[in-house]
């Protein structure tokens, strides 16, 4: 796989921009990423970045000597963030503007450890030096991030180099004049560069782009809207050429003798019409893929109309075995209801039925009883009245027995236990006695 060069840069004011509209964009937020404040480096594992810390590679401040690698690097940080917020406070920026110019140099994949010394002592530092001057104030280089190679499925280190750029904040030079790109644009925009399309396209034979200014033609009659729309769009061209241009200082002072390729898609490289055929290609495919995605969708309505229908229709029915079973299960209850009312009719005539033949029995035993105490209680009675009459026989012939005799009878009389056989009341043919009540 060829090797593409990665160079960029971007100024930071002290608060985050909200034309970036993310989190980070600010003086403290890049610089808490470059010295690795965990703040701002939840991409970087940990135990990576305290095996490989950041190195401070250029710096045109000597710290000294006794102090420890950690020391050092807060160190830096704090004086480039005094320098940025000294040069923001004596130009009068507001909290948003520039006051720090930031960059990054990306080394491609294969980059070695030796070879990085290599490259940063030879091209990357005598190229940074040479473009920023006495503006660079440091080099922070970054070894603790990975590439992931997919063939191989191993982790192989991503060197990379960051440098910032602060203007004397009593110097004439502002941020915005080192950024080629804004300096460019804010030109146009004051009607100083115009690029005409024919003039300004990029050219196969020195893989260059060719960029031409001449002064904003001016026309009669013309509005404000007009002017204003034409300076946004001719500023943003030059914007876009002058960063191009950049690309190519770099590439020619650096990516060139290091080996890199100027321009890559996917780190492969290609020639201009190659890269426009890929583009083509690409929205040919994101057509295609928009149309499958549309017939996918339309699919999926399809299917789920379909399963609503299913699920309504899949109701109804349960809903009617559901009014079936029920009619069903009532006429069950309803018949079994019957036939348990009907067994236990039967259950309490086979009971009243059995209760009353225990009753005339129990009545029968209980005359059989009685009758069978009355024959016994006669025939001790009679005894008894034979004793007394023999008695009353002895008793006679003695003088004044008579009051006596008398007294006997009476008592006798009074104190019969039984009432005759024609009081007893008949039920069903069986004699009950007196003593028991039917």
């Amino acid at each position: 796989m060829e090797k593409g060069q990665f160079y960029h840069y971007e100024t930071y004011g002290r608060a985050d921009s909200e034309a970036k509209k993310k989190k980070g964009s600010s003086l403290y937020s890049i610089l808490g990423e470059a010295f690795r404040d965990p703040e701002y480096s939840s991409h970087v594992k940990k135990i990576d970045t305290n095996e490989r810390p950041p190195e401070i590679v250029f710096s045109d401040t000597v710290f000294g000597k006794y102090l420890e690698s950690k020391e050092k690097l807060e160190a830096q940080k704090v004086h480039l963030k005094e320098l940025a917020e000294s040069y923001a406070k004596t130009k009068k920026l507001k909290m948003k503007d520039g006051c720090i110019l930031a960059g990054v140099v990306s080394y491609p994949p294969g980059t070695t450890r030796e070879m990085l010394a290599d490259l940063r002592d030879k091209l990357v530092i005598p190229f940074l030096k040479n473009k920023w001057g006495t503006n660079l104030r440091c080099v922070i280089g970054h070894s603790d991030e990975y590439f992931w190679d997919d063939e191989e499925k191993k982790r192989e280190l991503h060197y990379q180099d960051h440098f910032y750029v602060i203007p004397d904040a009593y110097g004439k030079i502002r941020i915005t004049d080192l950024h080629a790109g804004k300096a460019a644009k804010n030109k146009a925009i004051d009607g100083k560069i115009f690029l005409k399309e024919e003039e300004g396209h990029w050219s196969d034979a020195n893989n260059k782009f060719v960029m031409k200014a001449q002064p904003l033609p001016k026309k009669e009659n013309e509005s404000e809207n007009t002017k204003k729309s034409k300076n946004g769009k001719h500023s943003d061209r030059a914007y876009c050429d002058a960063m191009r241009q950049e690309q190519d200082v770099f590439f020619e002072a650096v990516g060139e003798p290091a080996g890199w390729e100027r321009t890559t898609v996917n780190g492969v490289r290609y020639s201009r019409e190659q890269v426009k055929a890929w583009k083509h290609n690409q929205r040919e495919m994101e057509a295609e893929q928009e149309a499958v995605k549309e017939e996918v969708e339309r699919q999926k309505k399809e299917v789920e109309k379909i399963k609503n229908k299913a699920e309504a229709e899949a109701e109804n029915a349960r809903k009617k075995a559901l009014d079936t079973f029920n009619r069903e299960a009532a006429k069950k209850v309803e018949e079994i209801k019957n036939k348990a009312k009907k067994e236990a009719e039967e259950i309490r005539k086979q009971a009243e039925k059995d209760a009353q033949e225990t009753k005339d029995n129990a009545w029968k035993k209980a005359a059989k009883i009685e009758n069978a105490a009355r024959v016994q209680a006669d025939s001790i009675l009679k005894k008894s009245e034979k004793f007394v009459d023999i008695l009353l026989e002895k008793i006679s012939k003695l003088p004044g027995s008579s009051v006596i005799i008398n007294w006997v009878k009476t008592f006798r009389k009074n104190s019969q236990p039984y009432r005759k056989d024609d009081e007893t009341v008949k039920n069903d043919g069986i004699k009950k006695p007196h003593s028991i009540k039917p």
